[in-house]
């Protein structure tokens, strides 16, 4: 199948949207024969840091001479990248197109094996995808990162040797619930029979969903302890205590506070693994130096500063905040902003439009945003210069003018993964 095709037919699944279930997946990896048993595997849920801790995960795990898979999503920019292998030199390549073209074949014709009438999404093929593709390329490992809340997400068919539950919070409640009681429910769903479950979530509610599940399955539940050192604006190292073991002293790899609590929930993780794999502390620090994990608080340019950053919901703008508050708190922000009709918009803006000075929408060309005029709204009811573009590249380049002090004010895009591909690829381009 060329690459063009490959294209077309996943794209096509997309109109079958969200489907929970696993009976799908079931019934297509047994016809090919169950990839995702062929190697070892990681699988991590959560609201926010799932991306950034899997890529630690991956990267300390590959210095251990290991052949690491590594299954993400969204992506930004193209679909290969959330099918990656790390290598143990920690080189990273992305899925071919026609290692790609190859499997969506071989997927399309697994999928007559399904009752009639039914039809995978985009999520599932691709998610089986990644199982094949690990499978043949021998690799050791896989971390499978979660699409949306566990119990029934697509990932959910494997045995891992660890669990990992990031964070929980209110986002995706049409599919999860409107509260935190059943979201936790949906995201404990990846637990596992007496395998261990980490997870660095610290409400109440949330924690006594995951301990009476962790219970109901025998499964040992780790918490996250951690000490931060140094203030934000210097370069972070955290401790971590787990089960009287302490690794002093590691460097957070990512910028943004929250990437401390999500270092320390993937140091916990190589901690659990111990049992299967001779890990050591040094090689653990050598391969967090190669974690780069893209547009999550990512500085792309700095005369003038520009930041990118994927929050799409309210808890991450409460992360973003903070990290503005942090590493910019004397400098002037220039929001790029598009958020999707299904988030809640005006929650979001109530946290972050405050703290800027002025606000470009960009009229994103999908369904899902339309309501682009009532975006504006919000923002203009906050107080805030607002004006509506009808790409990035306009909004940006209007954005750079309107600066009052170019060298020092800040220019970040943030609100939608759709918005991020755009000012993601001008970025690469400049680069």
């Amino acid at each position: 199948m060329a690459a063009v095709c490959t294209q077309k037919y996943l794209q096509s699944l997309t109109l079958f949207g969200i489907k929970f279930g696993l009976s799908n997946m079931e019934t297509l990896l047994a016809a090919a024969g169950f990839p995702q048993n062929a190697y070892k595997t990681i699988h991590i849920a959560g609201t926010n840091g799932k991306g950034s801790t899997a890529s630690m995960i991956a990267r300390m795990l590959a210095a251990h001479d290991l052949k690491v898979g590594l299954y993400t999503s969204p992506h930004i920019c193209q679909l290969a990248e959330r099918i990656k292998i790390i290598n143990p030199l920690q080189i990273e390549k992305t899925i071919s197109e026609k290692a790609l073209s190859g499997l969506a074949e071989e997927v399309k014709k697994l999928s007559r094996n399904l009752p009639p009438g039914v039809s995978m999404t985009f999520f599932e093929a691709v998610t089986a995808i990644a199982f094949m593709y690990f499978e043949k390329m021998k690799v050791d490992i896989a971390i499978m990162e979660v699409g949306m809340g566990g119990r029934l997400d697509a990932t959910n068919v494997i045995r891992p040797l660890v669990t990992v539950i990031t964070n929980i919070a209110k986002d995706h409640t049409y599919w999860l619930g409107d509260n935190i009681r059943k979201i936790a429910g949906e995201k404990a769903g990846i637990v596992k029979n007496r395998i261990p479950c980490i997870s660095g979530e610290t409400k109440k509610e949330a924690l006594l969903v995951l301990k009476k599940t962790c219970e109901k399955q025998r499964a040992p539940l780790w918490g996250v302890l951690f000490q931060s050192h140094r203030t934000c604006h210097a370069q972070k190292k955290i401790s971590v205590k787990a089960n009287g073991s302490l690794y002093e002293n590691f460097t957070v790899p990512l910028l943004g506070l929250h990437q401390r609590d999500n270092l320390a929930a993937a140091i916990t993780s190589l901690h659990v693994l111990r049992d299967h794999f001779p890990i050591q502390v040094h090689r653990m620090r050598q391969g967090l130096k190669h974690t780069r994990w893209p547009c999550r608080f990512e500085i792309v340019s700095k005369n003038p500063y520009v930041v990118l950053d994927a929050a799409h919901n309210a808890p991450a703008f409460h992360v973003l905040k903070d990290n503005l508050n942090c590493y910019f708190f004397d400098k002037d922000i220039y929001l790029i902003l598009s958020i999707l009709d299904d988030k809640h918009a005006a929650l979001m803006c109530r946290i972050l439009i405050p703290r800027v000075r002025q606000v470009a929408i960009v009229r994103l060309k999908t369904a899902r945003f339309r309501h682009v005029d009532r975006l504006a709204g919000l923002v203009k009811n906050l107080g805030r210069a607002v004006k509506i573009y009808p790409d990035f590249i306009s909004a940006f380049s209007e954005t750079k003018k309107n600066l009052q002090k170019p060298e020092r004010d800040v220019v970040l895009v943030t609100g939608s993964i759709y918005l991020l591909e755009h000012a993601s690829k001008k970025f690469q381009r400049a680069s």
